[in-house]
């Protein structure tokens, strides 16, 4: 890839090599080029640049899991609709070309 046809900013981003040799006995690399950095021992750990990266579980608050409810309550709901929505117009245009469908008298 070209200078000129790299993403903005990413110019200030070096491109990393891993330095094995400082790593923890039992970590191992993981990925290609840009992934080199990232390692994971035999317990599952993840490790950046041999250092060990810290994973904290998310909690959510009272208001955070309502809003949630909330939303995935509405796609559901659009969700369902559009099925719905699909099938009585399958059926319409079915009756019209006499395919099967429920069609009215």
């Amino acid at each position: 890839m070209a200078d000129d046809d790299e993403p903005h900013g990413m110019e200030e981003v070096p491109l990393r090599r891993p330095a094995v040799n400082d790593w923890p006995k039992g970590v191992r690399k993981i990925g290609m080029d840009e992934l080199d950095c990232l390692g994971i021992d035999k317990h599952g750990g993840f490790y950046w640049q041999g250092k060990q990266v810290n994973v904290k579980r998310i909690v959510l608050t009272f208001g955070q899991k309502v809003y949630a409810f909330v939303g995935i309550t509405a796609a559901a709901l659009v969700a369902m609709s559009a099925i719905v929505q699909g099938v009585v117009t399958y059926n319409q245009w079915a009756c019209t070309v006499h395919w099967v469908a429920i069609c009215p008298r």
